[in-house]
Formats: C-alpha cells, sequence, structure tokens
C-alpha cells in the first residue's frame, strides 16, 4: 500500500510540475507576443494597427470594434469606417477589405490595409499621427507615392507602410498600414 501511495503522489507532483511550467510557458509566451505586437496601441508596418492584422477575415472587426459608422462597397470591395472621440481628438480608423473573386475563399473578405488618424498608435520606433515628415523620414525610406486635396502621401512600400502628410504644417495626419510591396495598396483612398 504504501508503495502505491508513493506512486500516486509522484504522479501528483509530475502532473503540478507540468502544469505549473506550461502556465509559466503561457505567460512567458502572452509578455512575449505582447511586446512583439499584440498591443493595443502598436503599429506593426506591413502587418497591423494594434489587434487589427492585414490579410486576416474581416468578420473579426464587427466582433471587436462594433458596425462601422459609414461603408462604401463596390466590386467586391468596401472601406469600413469607425470614429470615436478621445479627451483631445476626435478619431477616425479605415479598414479596406477585398473579396477573393473567383478563389476558392471568395465569400471571405480580407483585410487588405488599415488607417488611422489618433496619436495613440505608434510603431515600435516611436512614430505616430502628429509626428514631423522629417521625424519619420528617419525611421523609414519614403518616398511620396499621392496626393488628395491638402495630403501628401509619403510611403514605404517595401515596409508597407504610408503617411499622409498636411502639405502646409508638414505633420502627420495617418498612418496606414498595407502588405508590404504592395504598391496599389499605398495609393487607395480611404479619407472619404
Amino acid at each position: 500500500m504504501n508503495r502505491i501511495s508513493a506512486c500516486v503522489v509522484f504522479v501528483i507532483y509530475a502532473l503540478f510540475s507540468l502544469l505549473s511550467c506550461a502556465e509559466s510557458s503561457r505567460n512567458s509566451s502572452r509578455s512575449a507576443a505582447d511586446s512583439l505586437g499584440t498591443s493595443n496601441w502598436l503599429i506593426i508596418p506591413g502587418k497591423a494597427i494594434g489587434h487589427i492584422r492585414v490579410n486576416t477575415d474581416a468578420d473579426s472587426l464587427r466582433r471587436v470594434l462594433g458596425s462601422p459608422v459609414s461603408s462604401d462597397a463596390g466590386m467586391g470591395s468596401a472601406v469600413l469606417r469607425w470614429t470615436g472621440k478621445d479627451e483631445q481628438d476626435k478619431w477616425i480608423l479605415s479598414v479596406f477589405v477585398q473579396h477573393n473573386m473567383g478563389m476558392a475563399d471568395e465569400h471571405v473578405a480580407r483585410i487588405k490595409k488599415a488607417m488611422v488618424t489618433s496619436p495613440k498608435f505608434a510603431t515600435i520606433e516611436g512614430i505616430s499621427v502628429g509626428q514631423s515628415l522629417k521625424a519619420i523620414g528617419r525611421s523609414f525610406s519614403l518616398r511620396q507615392t499621392g496626393s488628395y486635396k491638402q495630403f501628401l502621401i509619403y510611403s514605404d512600400i517595401s515596409r508597407g507602410i504610408s503617411f499622409d502628410i498636411d502639405s502646409l504644417s508638414d505633420k502627420c495626419l495617418a498612418i496606414t498600414v498595407f502588405k508590404p510591396g504592395d504598391s496599389l495598396m499605398s495609393t487607395i483612398n480611404m479619407r472619404e
């Protein structure tokens, strides 16, 4: 009987040790993931703005953000917009989604690019809305890829990020993330 009790105690101890290691590993993975980009406010060029990830199913947007305040759809694509107001200013979040027409997954709308005007979002380098073109140019290889009204659009296409710059103040008014190398995505208007 003592031998069986010792085996049971050993098995219970081993299970607790394994569970403890798994929990520690899970917590470690969570904090590492947070530091690598699952933060609510982190912009990862070519990949994400906060929890909005390029090339993921757009249905996740409604679950996280609720219904958009406006949308403009046609030809298998749509621009969805959310707005809000925080302590300092109003902000816009626009997301361009597109169906892969003629493909097996054509029923799924995928996030192709996301744009935000809130200065709370920033890259790992600390680049955010409100900074000057000169400051942004120290962290990104920029070239002008378009213009719209008083905005000049500067992009680092190879990294999948663009910046709407006010032509009068030279300040960033919006940041957009898209698939790296996709120059078409850098030019689609997400403002109106």
